[in-house]
């Protein structure tokens, strides 16, 4: 039966419900309320109008000898909604406990429990009573009390409201944040990240979506590491056994060592072998599974080991160098650092015309160094794919430039892992300008 109702159906009917159920909770509520509040009202506001016509009642009765006061409340009578009499205090305390009497003699107005008020006359043992008091009076709630009273209902209804707003839209509310929470971290990279099971019926198929297509994404990221890895060291057992091969070729026919056309098959095999090399470094770095050994090394004399590697069999090209003052000491891995700069400084002689230039610099606790060359640059439609795996730029393969696209993505990986970034844009002198910043001492 559930499956044959859609979602939409059963949204609304759940949401019809609960507001047909919340609005008859709010009416009843606010009935009992507003019955209260007016009995409260309407006692108040008799008590205030009966203590009032006490006085002016017994301020008339003084003005007059005792003798007409039997006189005088008959004709006040014809104006005033409850009976009066005048009783002697004796009479009218024979069922008073000794506080009530007692008061009563003070001169305090005393209600008693059968709905009578009793007032002692001043300088007389006479009492006017009034009543009995009905507690329907329709004329007694002031125009004050009236306001107060819509105060309270429309605030009571308002915060009623309110609050079974907040009770149907807190699970919808939670089960947001849960999958904003999921989609995050799916998006950093974290494809273990699940979403919770929803209680709304809105979100159910959501995060139920959600969960599978991570599911799906963990596996193909899985594979595709997995096949990287395999696939490289099952490569390298031809790869090796191509070379014996040629080299026992060779052996025995080592006149034709130097001019046999065979010989151009190595260079392509040390590509091969290169693209090998690359594609396990890629795999291992992309199994999350590598830890950094840090150590402290000195800026400067670090950089310029790195460049002067760099520089051997480029005769042609000149290398510029720019450091800032006190440039101090930074942490790395001195096993995969090298590699970032090896690669931004191989892609820049790749296409240099006749400059690199290096700068480094220190701000505050970070350490930040450039690669710039004056060649043709990168097209700003490619900075955002430059450091995908795999990923070649058009004028690279249409000029035949080699390489394989792992380069810069196993920098990226690499400045990453030392909690750094890098980033590629235009360059003063014409070509790229690759810039990283990284910590000066690593994280822990």
């Amino acid at each position: 039966m559930r499956s044959r109702i859609g979602i939409r159906t059963r949204t609304f009917i759940s949401f019809y419900l609960f507001w047909l159920c919340s609005a008859l909770v709010i009416y009843l509520s606010i009935d009992f309320v507003q019955e209260r509040i007016l009995e409260r009202l309407v006692a108040t506001a008799q008590s205030e109008s009966m203590r009032e016509a006490v006085k002016r009642v017994e301020a008339r009765l003084l003005a007059h000898p005792n003798t007409d006061w039997e006189k005088e409340v008959d004709s006040m009578g014809d104006y005033f909604i409850y009976p009066m009499a005048v009783k002697k205090i004796d009479v009218v305390s024979v069922h008073m406990d000794a506080e009530q009497y007692q008061s009563l003699k003070d001169g305090v107005i005393i209600l008693t429990s059968d709905g009578f008020v009793l007032k002692k006359i001043r300088s007389t043992n006479d009492v006017l009573k009034i009543g009995p008091i009905t507690p329907e009076s329709p004329s007694v709630v002031s125009e004050l009390s009236t306001m107060q009273l819509i105060i309270y209902v429309w605030g009571l209804t308002a915060l009623m409201i309110a609050l079974f707003s907040y009770l149907w839209l807190r699970p919808v509310w939670k089960d947001m944040m849960n999958v904003r929470k999921t989609a995050l971290l799916l998006s950093s990279g974290d494809f273990s990240a699940r979403t919770e099971w929803a209680s709304s019926e809105i979100f159910i198929p959501i995060a139920t979506a959600m969960n599978s297509m991570a599911d799906r994404i963990q596996r193909l990221v899985t594979f595709r590491k997995e096949m990287t890895q395999a696939m490289a060291h099952e490569l390298r057992t031809p790869v090796a056994r191509i070379r014996f091969l040629l080299f026992d070729y060779f052996e025995q026919k080592k006149e034709e060592s130097e001019t046999s056309p065979i010989n151009r098959i190595y260079p392509e095999i040390d590509e091969i072998e290169s693209l090998i090399t690359m594609g396990l470094n890629y795999a291992r770095i992309d199994s999350d599974t590598i830890e950094l050994v840090p150590s402290k090394q000195y800026v400067l004399i670090w950089i310029e080991a790195q460049v002067s590697a760099a520089s051997l069999g480029a005769s042609h090209l000149k290398f510029e160098s720019h450091y800032g003052e006190d440039l101090g000491w930074f942490e790395i891995d001195t096993k995969m650092m090298p590699y970032v700069f090896r690669n931004l400084l191989g892609n820049a002689k790749k296409h240099a015309k006749s400059m690199i230039k290096i700068s480094a610099e220190r701000k505050g606790n970070h350490l930040v160094f450039a690669v710039e060359d004056d060649g043709r640059g990168i097209h700003p439609d490619e900075y955002s794919n430059i450091f995908q795996p795999f990923h070649r730029g058009a004028e690279d393969e249409e000029k035949g430039i080699s390489g394989f696209g792992l380069g810069l993505a196993i920098a990226e990986k690499v400045i990453a892992l030392h909690k750094g970034t890098i980033s590629v844009s235009a360059s003063s002198l014409g070509g790229a300008c690759f810039t990283v910043e990284i910590p000066c001492k690593y994280p822990s």
